[in-house]
């Protein structure tokens, strides 16, 4: 990787970005073709801002990319953890199935499978306020834990097909985190 190249691969100076990374440096192959990330170059700028920021001042941050169905989502998340580099920090990848939105903690499951053991051995004996409780602290924990350790970027796909409680459970534990 180039010096003068920020973390996914473009310089930024005062929130623009002034150049970038030698064309195909960071082509997705589909089909046995490469095929270079055209027109994104501005969403990654932003992304590695966000990212950036939370590196440099230690704090949680959440981005949440919004697009049609089609609309080049997963492309952008393939680029962006291309460019980071597992040296920058720890990329946990995750993608909601429709077929287990109601399947209860089905996200969490793939964030953390010691969460979800435990949450499971909570649910299943307990006052439920005293376990959602007890189970965003655990995932507080584990995200404070796991980022002190190394830096964790979360990729989310299809997070509207996520079973509700997982979502909720990270959402609080995200803003927990926030203030440890």
């Amino acid at each position: 990787q180039d010096d003068q190249f920020d973390t996914i691969g473009v310089a930024i100076e005062e929130g623009r970005v002034v150049s970038e990374r030698a064309p195909g440096t960071n082509e997705l192959e589909v089909r046995g073709r490469h095929v270079p990330c055209v027109g994104r170059e501005h969403e990654l700028a932003t992304l590695h801002l966000v990212i950036s920021s939370a590196l440099r001042d230690g704090l949680v941050r959440t981005a949440l990319v919004v697009a049609a169905a089609g609309g080049g989502k997963t492309r952008l998340r393939t680029e962006l953890e291309s460019r980071l580099g597992a040296e920058t920090c720890r990329l946990i990848h995750g993608r909601s199935d429709p077929l287990t939105k109601d399947r209860p903690l089905a996200l969490l499951r793939l964030l953390s499978s010691e969460v979800a053991a435990t949450a499971e051995e909570r649910l299943a004996s307990g006052d439920p306020f005293v376990v959602r409780a007890r189970l965003v602290q655990l995932m507080t924990s584990w995200l404070v834990n796991e980022a002190h350790a190394k830096p964790l970027v979360i990729l989310l796909d299809d997070l509207h097909v996520a079973d509700g409680p997982s979502v909720e459970l990270l959402d609080e534990a995200l803003r927990a985190a926030g203030d440890v």
